[in-house]
């Protein structure tokens, strides 16, 4: 009889410390965590932050987020319904991989943001659909679930990064574009941009900046005088009316000329499919706009252009 009453203690003990356990457990998994903070020791958190990269192979996703810091959030054998920009709320179990801390995750939340700028006169469109009484600056806003509220409007305060400068350049890489700037930053973005002015914010990378936000506008047509007082390899517009054309090798060298000067265009064979030119598109005494990067060739200032119309 004692020895059956020891065991129902015994038993009752267990219970009430696993439910003690799971209480405890359940309460940490319900609150985010800094990504700074995480350590190995803690085995189980939850984290959130701005998508910042992703990254697709073999039917897993590896994506990381910010929140002034980085983490690597590696879903395996999983597609996941994500961009970059999203928020990600994730909790699950804390490891390590070459060095770095992930969490493998066991839940998890999407949640699209707005950003936008608003000046001391306007607010941008979208942010205004959501919260017209914003400051001036830069806004990041996510629309979360609240007790007793269908929604309700959360603003990040993260390190965004204000960027502006000249584009000279842009390719595709992986699922974006990466566009390189005069001073050689690198901004990642979606869609492809051309030449031209950009102001923007976004988070850092390893070698550039994630544009959230950005405004693009086309580079101004200048006088040739006056192009060819940039550095070299700056982006530069001008209009200019043929006044030769050659053909060497291939390449096709065309010379425009305004009130102020002239400059060479040099259209070499592997651009011209590319900017939809044959030889027979120009003609003495045609106008023509040129949009590209200053160069120089044996002492001549020239352009290499990106756009021709």
């Amino acid at each position: 009889m004692k020895d059956t009453k020891i065991m129902g203690c015994a038993v009752a003990c267990i219970v009430v410390g696993f439910i003690a356990l799971h209480a405890t457990v359940h309460e940490t998994r319900e609150g985010c965590v800094p990504i700074s903070s995480l350590t190995l020791e803690q085995a189980y958190a939850s984290c959130q932050g701005i998508v910042s990269s992703i990254h697709r192979s073999h039917d897993h996703t590896f994506i990381q987020i910010y929140d002034g810091d980085f983490l690597d959030v590696p879903f395996f054998n999983a597609e996941i319904a994500i961009s970059v920009g999203d928020f990600l709320v994730v909790e699950g179990g804390i490891s390590e991989y070459r060095g770095r801390i992930q969490i493998i995750p066991e839940k998890y939340t999407v949640i699209p943001v707005t950003y936008g700028v608003c000046t001391d006169t306007h607010c941008d469109t979208w942010l205004s659909d959501h919260a017209p009484e914003l400051s001036p600056g830069f806004h990041a806003l996510v629309r979360e679930s609240a007790p007793g509220e269908d929604i309700c409007k959360k603003e990040l305060f993260y390190p965004f990064i204000e960027v502006s400068g000249v584009i000279t350049s842009s390719y595709p890489k992986n699922d974006s574009y990466c566009s390189i700037l005069f001073s050689g930053l690198r901004l990642y973005h979606e869609p492809s941009l051309e030449s031209g002015e950009i102001t923007g914010y976004g988070i850092p990378t390893d070698d550039g900046i994630v544009l959230l936000w950005y405004r693009w506008t086309d580079l101004e047509p200048e006088s040739i005088s006056s192009a060819v007082t940039h550095p070299q390899g700056y982006p530069v517009k001008v209009c200019g009316t043929i006044i030769s054309q050659r053909i060497s090798h291939g390449h096709i060298f065309v010379i425009i000329e305004d009130a102020t000067g002239c400059i060479s265009i040099p259209i070499f064979a592997d651009q011209q499919l590319l900017l939809g030119i044959t030889a027979e598109s120009f003609i003495p005494g045609q106008i023509v706009t040129v949009k590209g990067i200053l160069s120089q060739y044996r002492g001549t200032q020239e352009i290499i252009p990106s756009v021709i119309s």
